[in-house]
This record gives structure tokens, C-alpha cells and sequence, in this order.
């Protein structure tokens, strides 16, 4: 059942299809990085998780618009200062291991807690980040300033089409580079598409 009501601030574009949507924060609300909200509107739930560092002065969530989805449409198209019942925060999703052993792995807006592991001051840490093109790498500067080992793994590239790709960046998936990475004792972390994971 929904314990908290959020108001829509603002709703910015991040890439095709993708949007970053920041809402106001009810007084008293605290979460971990990596925990997310329940969100709930005409009879149906999404999970999102929380973008922003856990003192920030306002929630932020990272999503990707689906015009045929019974969420996204009423989430995008809402006017600012539009009121949504959540529920949370929820989830045990945390960063627990040692920066430098640890290899976080995150496909599309699953890049979001990874994120907010940053924001809070994670730092040295390995990010595999996969996405079809340079476009739809989220929040990579911030991501790759704050990782000791940054790869960008492009998917989506037709062959010939460098797709803003440059030298550093892995034309492919991310489980193709996971099999290449070497064998060593490694805490991992994934949160993306589900054929990944």
C-alpha cells in the first residue's frame, strides 16, 4: 500500500525514449543508494529506482517511455506538480564489497543505482555499461570520472556504423566482455535487462 504522495517537478529529456523525472520530497523520507520506489496509477504498479544521493532535496527516477505501456505515457505526460502514490523505499539492492574488487554491470536505465552508488561517494569501483548506441549511455561522464574501470559496451552498432563509438568503447554486449574479463574473485552487481542478468 502506498505510504508516501510525490509531486512531479520536472520531466528532462536524457536520450530517444528515455527521461529523467524529478519529484519532491516528503519530509521525513530517508533510503539507501540502490533502493527504489513502487510507484501506482489506475490500478497498475512500476518499480523505479532512486537516481539521486540520499540527501538530495529532491527524488529522481530514469525512465524509458514506452507509448504502448500502461505507466510511462501517464508518468511523461504529467503536468508539474501532479501528485503520485508510492510505496518505499524498497529493496536490498546496496553496495557492499570492496570498491576495488567489485564489477557493476548495468544494461539501459539499469544504469540507475549504479548512479546513486556514486552520488553517495562510491569511487574505484569496474563498470561494464551497455547500451545500442553512445546516446543511450546514461549519465557516463559522471559514471566514468567515478569508476576506477569505465567500459562502454555498444550493441546496437550495424556493422561499418561507428555510431559515435570511439577507440576505448567494446563493440558488443556486456556478458561478451564478462568473458573476456579475467578470472580473479569478484563481487558483481547487475541490474538491466533481464536476458543479461
Amino acid at each position: 500500500m502506498p505510504n508516501h504522495e510525490v509531486r512531479l517537478v520536472a520531466v528532462d529529456p536524457l536520450a530517444q525514449d528515455i527521461y529523467r523525472l524529478r519529484f519532491e520530497r516528503p519530509v521525513g523520507f530517508t533510503f539507501d543508494p540502490g533502493q527504489y520506489l513502487r510507484f501506482h496509477h489506475g490500478g497498475v504498479s512500476r518499480d523505479y529506482t532512486l537516481v539521486n544521493a540520499p540527501q538530495a532535496a529532491e527524488l529522481e527516477i530514469c525512465v524509458r517511455h514506452l507509448p504502448e505501456g500502461r505507466f510511462t505515457p501517464a508518468l511523461i505526460s504529467a503536468s508539474v506538480g501532479r501528485p503520485f502514490p508510492v510505496e518505499g523505499p524498497l529493496g536490498y539492492f546496496r553496495f557492499q564489497g570492496d570498491p576495488g574488487h567489485s564489477v557493476c554491470v548495468a544494461t539501459g536505465t539499469g544504469v540507475a543505482p549504479f548512479v546513486a552508488f556514486v552520488r553517495a561517494g562510491l569511487r574505484g569501483f569496474t563498470l561494464l555499461h551497455g547500451a545500442p548506441t553512445v546516446d543511450e549511455l546514461l549519465y557516463r561522464d559522471e559514471l566514468a570520472a567515478a569508476a576506477g574501470i569505465y567500459r562502454a559496451c555498444l550493441s546496437g552498432l550495424p556493422d561499418g556504423d561507428s555510431g559515435g563509438a570511439s577507440d576505448g568503447q567494446f563493440r558488443g554486449r556486456v556478458t561478451a566482455l564478462l568473458e573476456s574479463m579475467p578470472s580473479k574473485p569478484y563481487a558483481f552487481y547487475l541490474c538491466g535487462n533481464a536476458a543479461m542478468i
